[in-house]
């Protein structure tokens, strides 16, 4: 399967990213939160 096409299925599947830090302190918090736009010569 070409890349191309595996780049086009995640980005048609994932709308959003959330990046999780643990603290020093053991705790976990989201440190931030992305979404995935698809352009139209299919990048994301």
């Amino acid at each position: 399967m070409p890349e191309s096409s595996v780049i086009s299925q995640i980005a048609s599947t994932i709308n959003i990213i959330a990046q999780i830090t643990r603290y020093s302190d053991g705790s976990r918090k989201i440190s931030s939160i992305s979404t995935i736009n698809k352009t139209d010569d299919a990048k994301i």
